[in-house]
């Protein structure tokens, strides 16, 4: 009994490593799956996920499934096989088919027919697809038998019965080595090579025979062959140069999957779920797979008869098993095996991979093949730790007890003791130089500076003295040597340390922002560039040194920034208090939280590392977890897919473009080929209309847009998942909006012509009946003629005289009109211009004089707006007033003669009439196309002060002002420049 249980246990030992978790997604008859019995899964052209199920073909697109059992004269599917040149390739019980994709739907051709009786023309019950490199494409039978087809020829291999288990799910699986050789394995547990010269197979021997073959996958020269147990075959040609059995005792292998590089794969079993692969020590090891979708627990998963086993594009891990479909994710972040679900207080990275994180007690973190494992340091638990450092070869750690302690060679030992100071040491920063910065929380009265652990032993206080004003919560030090010490107060946030005086000098400029009365800076980050970053109480802050500025992250833009690292690159990692982390670069942000893989969105202060191999750790309320990626970067989303697009409920095919007249009703409907996509968030905009902004969709995957004005467009469309990627590529499409054809050129010209045809016919067929009647007259009327025409010359003549007189007589009266109203207009503007000046009295400001001007506008001066405008700097200011709004302005643009035309008339010292501005302003200044008025007055002068000023006055129609206002307006800006001794700011 004994030995039996030892053998037990020898061949469970592969089966002992360490778990390997995953998030998971299944997907069962609850989610769309006609049948939970999933054969085989592949990803398409568009990114759209194809399964094959006991219940037909379906289309995945990560919301909802489609299935095209309708087409398909039996519904079991057994394979699905993308060929070299891109083709999909499906085999049911019918025959091979191939699956044409379009981006809505998909057709389904049958290319080699199936029959239920063996023949030599037909396949007999397909169920395995391989495509060579050599261009055939070889096909698996249950009878013991194999087909090719190649070029149009389909070829039979008979292996007879002897490979037939009885079973739908007997056949062959087929494998190429680096050159080319192919191999096939059946399920009756043999092993052949395809000899190419003979046209025939040829059979290897095992060295280990095995029972069953269920699956054959190739690596260079070595074949991996899962079944009763996993065999390793190193082969050239038909020559087995090496083989290795390994025994899984009761754990039969359906399938095999390459895990990325270094000798790992994924191992789908018959009835034990999931496994990870890999050598250790000379040794296969099998890793459990376990999900771990709530980063405090792991969980089983449900799958247990795994009949495929796929890696996408993504990184995906597709199960096709009997208890439905199985989706496997790495999450952007992944816990660390053996940590505490606690608060982090401290994290420190190490130069050789290891990390030291404390929880109160300290842990080393180590990895061991892809995972890291945590375990507690006692040696390094002489009280609370709340903050760690490394110099040289010690690692320097303080406590909540206000003592530092050093730890090297294995052997703790205590360096100082603060408790005098202030209570816990929260905070400890290492520098070049060999020193030991320490920020420390006060006791019963304020901390002013910081602290550093000199070289010797010594300690070095930084307080007012030297120039601190303030409590300092965080110290860093650039690439280039600088250190900064950051803290408490918006006029002492920032300081920069001068070696050369040992002393502190304030860089905190001015806020340009409302802030809170807490403010106070919690973390900081130096780039490549020296710019320095640095995370407040009231957001993101950054600082070069002539600015300071907040960085705008949408509605983040004022949430609390605890933790802050920078990357190559430009990229910037950020901790907040409650939102999780956020990445920041060029503008742009992603946000991550528990979707990502964080166990917390409560992030916890100066607890976010960039360790030497590149990788991102974050301390959070619930634990600490680390990047899976070296040097993170968020993940792109899928491109969206147009699957239908309708004008006025026509359908518009091919979807490239678009063409619609201006009162179309237009639809488009599209899917994001996400897994899983029920959390997509899409946005639009139509470039080339008046607003071009991004507008939110929420989840949406369809648009309907209405009244677009005629124009060429671009209509774009953009996706983005949650869980840290950022916005998809936009799928872009072009957008023509055109007349309706009775209002375009072509059609006005038809409806001329029509009329005028129309017209025609009329004046033919009704005039005609007239000529004849009018003939008779004519002669009647023939006598008179001559008479007529005498008296008419005599008409004619009066007519002239009469009209000569008349024309005299009406030019008279209009001009005797025309100056009562100039002498009119003129007094009413004298009177105006006298009551004006009567307003401003001698040495009045220019707000009495503004005002004075646009309650002049009030009456029908023809003046519909005012400047006064001077110059300042580079720029010209402007102050008035527009009557339309009934608002003073205050502006200013480029103090330039090429563009402006009030500087133009300042530098030049010239009186500018202009009547209409779009002809005239290009004798003055180069054309510009955005003015507001028609006509302008522009007169240059000077007050007292010598300061030179320009009088702006502005019509909205064209020819509002002549010689005479200038004239009028010229005896006010005479009055102005005696009259008003300030200047104009």
């Amino acid at each position: 009994m004994l030995a039996i249980r030892l053998f037990l246990l020898l061949l469970l030992l592969p089966f002992c490593g360490k778990a390997q978790k995953y998030f998971t997604t299944h997907f069962r008859l609850a989610e769309g799956l006609p049948s939970e019995e999933v054969r085989a899964t592949i990803r398409g052209k568009y990114g759209f996920l194809w399964v094959a199920t006991d219940g037909g073909l379906l289309r995945f697109d990560g919301r909802s499934f489609i299935n095209y059992k309708r087409v398909l004269d039996s519904h079991y599917i057994k394979a699905l096989l993308r060929a070299p040149d891109s083709t999909l390739l499906m085999a049911n019980d019918v025959g091979v088919f191939s699956i044409e994709e379009k981006p809505d739907t998909a057709y389904l051709r049958c290319l080699l027919p199936a029959q239920a009786i063996e023949t030599d023309t037909a396949l007999f019950y397909p169920n395995g697809l391989y495509a060579s490199r050599a261009g055939a494409l070889w096909i698996s039978q249950p009878n013991g038998a194999v087909a090719c087809w190649r070029e149009g020829r389909l070829r039979f291999y008979r292996f007879g019965a002897s490979h037939e288990d009885g079973g739908s799910g007997s056949g062959f699986h087929f494998a190429e080595n680096s050159v080319g050789d192919l191999y096939a394995a059946a399920s009756t547990g043999q092993f052949y090579w395809f000899d190419p010269e003979g046209d025939e197979f040829v059979r290897i021997p095992l060295g280990r025979p095995m029972e069953a073959i269920h699956c054959l996958l190739a690596r260079s020269d070595t074949l991996w062959m899962g079944g009763s147990g996993l065999y390793r075959a190193l082969m050239k040609k038909n020559r087995l140069e090496g083989e290795k059995y390994f025994s899984t005792g009761e754990h039969a292998i359906n399938s095999l999957a390459e895990a990325g590089r270094h000798g790992r794969f994924f191992v789908g079993t018959r009835q034990s779920g999931l496994y990870r692969a890999q050598f250790a020590g000379g040794r296969l090891v099998f890793h459990k797979v376990f999900g771990s979708n709530d980063p405090h627990r792991i969980n089983q998963l449900p799958y247990k008869n795994i009949h495929q086993v796929y890696l996408d594009e993504g990184q995906n891990i597709w199960l096709s098993t009997s208890q439905g479909l199985g989706l496997l994710q790495s999450r952007f972040f992944e816990t660390v095996f053996g940590l505490a679900n606690n608060n982090t207080f401290a994290l420190l990275p190490l130069d050789k991979g290891e990390v030291l994180v404390s929880f109160g007690d300290v842990y080393e973190i180590n990895r061991e093949g892809t995972d890291f494992f945590g375990r507690l340091l006692p040696q390094i638990g002489n009280g609370f730790v709340t903050g760690l450092a490394r110099r040289g070869d010690k690692i320097w750690i303080s406590t909540a007890d206000a003592e530092m302690f050093s730890f090297s060679n294995g052997r703790l030992r205590r360096e100082a003791d603060f408790q005098e100071r202030g209570a816990g040491i929260f905070y400890l920063y290492a520098d070049r130089a060999g020193g030991v910065w320490f920020c420390q929380a006060p006791r019963e009265s304020p901390i002013v500076g910081v602290a550093r652990l000199q070289p010797d032993g010594t300690v070095r206080y930084y307080e007012e003295g030297e120039g601190l004003d303030n409590r300092i919560l965080v110290v860093k030090e650039s690439a280039r040597g600088r250190i900064y010490a950051a803290g408490i107060g918006p006029e002492t946030y920032l300081y920069r340390y001068q070696p050369e005086n040992d002393a502190f000098i304030n860089l905190s400029l001015p806020l340009p922002f409302s802030y809170s009365q807490a403010f106070e800076v919690h973390d900081m980050a130096i780039d490549q560039r020296g710019i320095v970053w640095l995370g407040t109480t009231d957001g993101l802050l950054r600082y070069d040194l002539e600015r300071i500025q907040r960085i705008g992250l949408g509605e983040l833009t004022n949430t609390e920034i605890r933790s802050l690292a920078a990357m190559e690159g430009g990229g910037l990692w950020l901790a907040t208090d409650t939102e999780g982390l956020l990445y920041y670069k060029d503008g742009a942000f992603t946000v991550f939280d528990e979707e990502s893989g964080l166990p917390s969105r409560i992030t916890a202060y100066r607890c976010l590392s960039l360790s030497a191999s590149g990788r991102i750790w974050v301390g959070t309320a619930e634990g600490t977890v680390h990047s899976r990626d070296h040097f993170p970067q968020p993940e792109a989303t899928a491109a969206p897919v147009l699957q239908s697009m309708l004008a006025n409920g026509q359908r518009i095919y091919p979807m490239d473009a678009l063409e619609a007249s201006n009162n179309s009703d237009i639809y488009l409907r599209w899917a994001t080929p996400a897994f899983p996509g029920y959390n997509i968030h899409c946005e639009y905009r139509l470039l080339g209309s008046p607003d071009s902004a991004w507008a939110s969709l929420g989840t949406q995957t369809e648009l309907a847009l209405q009244g677009i004005r005629f124009g060429d467009y671009r209509l774009e469309l953009r996706a983005r998942r949650g869980g840290g990627y950022e916005w998809s590529a936009p799928l872009s499409i072009p957008v023509a909006i055109r007349r309706p054809w009775h209002r375009r050129w072509w059609a006005v010209l038809l409806f001329i012509g029509l009329g005028s045809f129309s017209l025609y016919y009329l004046i033919q067929f009704n005039v005609g009946r007239l000529i004849r009647r009018i003939r008779v007259l004519e002669r009647d009327l023939a006598a008179r003629e001559k008479e007529i025409e005498r008296q008419e010359g005599l008409l004619r003549q009066q007519s002239r005289a009469m009209a000569a007189q008349a024309e005299g007589l009406q030019a008279a009266e209009e001009e005797l009109s025309q100056q009562q109203a100039e002498m009119a207009s003129a007094a009413s503007n004298m009177s105006l211009l006298h009551q004006l000046i009567s307003q401003i009295p001698r040495n009045s400001s220019w707000k009495v004089v503004v005002e004075a001007l646009a309650g002049s506008l009030e009456h029908p001066l023809g003046i519909d707006a005012f400047e006064l405008g001077w110059n300042h700097d580079d720029e010209i200011r402007f102050r008035g007033y527009v009557k339309r709004y009934r608002a003073f302005t205050h502006r200013s643009e480029e103090f330039s003669d090429k563009t402006s035309l009030p500087v133009w008339a300042l530098m030049n010292k010239k009186a500018v009439i202009i009547r209409d501005y779009r002809v005239e302003q290009g004798q003055y200044i180069e054309p510009q196309d955005d003015y507001q008025y028609h006509s302008a007055l522009l007169l240059p002068f000077e007050v007292v002060g010598k300061q030179p000023l320009v009088l702006c006055a502005y019509g909205i129609r064209k020819n509002a002002f002549d010689e005479r206002d200038r004239q009028m307006l010229q005896i006010l800006v005479d009055y102005l420049s005696i009259a008003i001794v300030d200047r104009l700011e």
